[in-house]
């Protein structure tokens, strides 16, 4: 394969992951999440609300707490665009997309920083980086997640950039593409909790990376970089750029840990039991069962497709077969660095999942683990591929049967257009179970709330003059008083902060408050939830009310 040959070809599979993340973006998914106009809340109050309130935060306390970056870029997006549910998830989109490039990258820099002569079956890195980008670009897990508004789609961009300029700087001794890594890391601390395990798959890569140095060293068989040296810049990045957060949970402790605390193994009667069950299902989720929460996966469906679940397991065992070769310890330890990498990226992001024990298998938990997974995948593919090709070449090298030489000519022809056939198989499998199952089913509209968005839409085009109050019995947690699930009213309506309430005559009143809604006339009154006990309350208060119904919104008007 040519490098332009190799450049068209991912130039083909960026466009596919792009189509795939911003295609019918402001109507798939429908509705907003509660979740994610909890960021939009946010975000308006960092555009608009003075100090010290407003500006942008490293850390959004509410709502179990949140890591600040990604809700700044959705606030400079929603600034740009307005307060649609689309202007939160482009961003998501966004990060997606560069994920694309960026696990094309670290693959290429991973398997190129091995010792070629090492590998019996010759694998090609521009092959493996290719096969690995194609599976992130059609992933439905992926896809999903690059079209919601949750910052957990920005870990895989992290480890897939972080870990592509470290590898690049191992290889070459380049000082600015250490100084990349330090950045890319540090600024993890600032997207989603389980970032927090990324630094352990450094250190064990740095680990190997110095066992190697130091060997070579003592050979003198041939120059490399400095690991110790790039080690400690490395760290000392990452701690500058991690002071401002770091400064936030000394002042704050208890948002350190956060939901974390409350939903972990070790608060369990039995914590043993419940890690070997998170793990056992977390292991299963790609093959077998996997998340069954509508809003992060399809009907339980496993994460992988069923061709890239059979390459992830080829893959799998070829990368711990590798592991256990004597030559790669005996001769050159950078042979070992794919495989080491792999298993212990494999290893620590599966942690935030299996480590906690609610809704396991956890699609979002352990969005980190795509990383390993489709590296996997794509390295199982090309060995097949290529196993196959070699089986082709052995036959075309006999030049004395020519019936047999034209033959082996059609049959490897034929393999070509199988693999084509294949790819299109897996992205037509993700398009159809994304943007025509799962867009059209019940479980899109009823997982991202699109029921309470409809009345915030319904609100959003009454004038500001008219008197209107919504009945906030949703449930969840509250929000300042407010229970969450009414976050997508505040936030399509521009009314998350007490001033935009009076500038659009728009009040949010708990159930047990109905009896103070003054009787005045005309004014609307909309619950969020249909209830014998409201329209009772409502209907003693407002006797002469009238109740319509459209789009499934009740409407009371007085």
């Amino acid at each position: 394969m040519t490098r332009k040959a190799e450049i068209a070809i991912f130039g083909i599979i960026f466009l596919l992951g792009l189509f795939f993340r911003f295609f019918n973006i402001t109507e798939t998914p429908p509705g907003l999440y509660p979740d994610e106009a909890m960021n939009g809340g946010n975000a308006l109050e960092a555009l608009y609300a003075p100090p010290p309130a407003g500006g942008f935060k490293v850390f959004y306390p509410e709502n179990n707490g949140r890591e600040g970056l990604f809700i700044n870029i959705q606030a400079l997006s929603v600034k740009i665009f307005g307060e649609h549910p689309w202007s939160l998830r482009i961003v998501s989109s966004l990060m997606g997309t560069l994920t694309i490039l960026g696990i094309y990258l670290l693959t290429r820099e991973l398997f190129q920083l091995a010792s070629p002569y090492l590998f019996r079956f010759a694998l090609s890195p521009p092959l493996v980086a290719l096969f690995t980008s194609f599976f992130l670009a059609t992933s439905y897990w992926h896809i999903n997640f690059s079209r919601i508004g949750f910052r957990a789609i920005m870990l895989p961009l992290v480890i897939a950039f972080g870990f592509y300029w470290l590898f690049k700087s191992l290889r070459t001794g380049s000082i600015p593409s250490l100084v990349l890594s330090g950045i890319v890391f540090g600024l993890g601390f600032y997207t989603y909790i389980a970032v927090r395990f990324v630094p352990f798959i450094g250190i064990a890569v740095l680990a190997l990376a110095f066992w190697h140095w130091i060997r070579k060293r003592k050979t003198a068989m041939e120059h490399t970089p400095c690991v110790p040296c790039l080690s400690a810049l490395l760290v000392l990045i990452m701690i500058v750029m991690g002071i401002p957060i770091g400064y936030y949970f000394l002042q704050h402790p208890a948002d350190f840990t956060g939901r974390g605390g409350q939903v972990s193994v070790f608060s369990a009667e039995h914590p043993l039991a419940e890690f070997a069950k998170s793990t056992a299902l977390s292991l299963g989720m790609f093959n077998v069962r996997g998340d069954c929460n509508p809003r992060n996966n399809f009907r339980c469906q496993p994460e992988t497709s069923l061709l890239v679940g059979i390459f992830f397991l080829v893959g799998l065992f070829i990368g711990m077969r590798e592991l256990l070769k004597k030559q790669y310890y005996e001769n050159d330890l950078n042979g070992l660095m794919p495989f080491f990498f792999l298993l212990t990226a494999f290893f620590f992001m599966m942690l935030p999942a299996t480590l906690t024990r609610e809704g396991i298998p956890h699609a979002l938990r352990s969005i980190g683990m795509i990383i390993p997974v489709m590296m996997y995948a794509g390295l199982g593919a090309a060995w097949l591929w290529q196993k196959s090709m070699a089986y082709i070449d052995e036959n075309l090298r006999d030049p004395r049967n020519s019936d047999r030489y034209k033959q082996i000519r059609r049959i490897r022809s034929e393999a070509h257009i199988l693999l084509i056939s294949l790819a299109l198989f897996i992205a037509s499998g993700s398009f159809f179970t994304y943007f025509i199952a799962f867009a059209g089913s019940d479980d899109a509209y009823g997982g991202f709330s699109a029921d309470i968005s409809t009345i915030g839409e319904f609100l959003n085009q009454k004038p500001d003059d008219l008197k209107k109050y919504v009945i906030v019995n949703g449930g969840g947690d509250p929000v300042r008083g407010i229970p969450i699930s009414s976050q997508p009213i505040m936030f399509l309506t521009h009314t998350f902060l007490p001033e935009d309430q009076n500038t659009r005559n728009l009040r949010y009143v708990l159930e047990s408050d109905i009896a103070l809604i003054p009787n005045e006339h005309p004014q609307l009154i909309v619950p969020v939830r249909e209830t014998t006990e409201v329209m009772e309350k409502v209907h003693a208060k407002f006797p002469k009310a009238r109740v319509r119904h459209a789009n499934g919104i009740t409407v009371i008007e007085n």
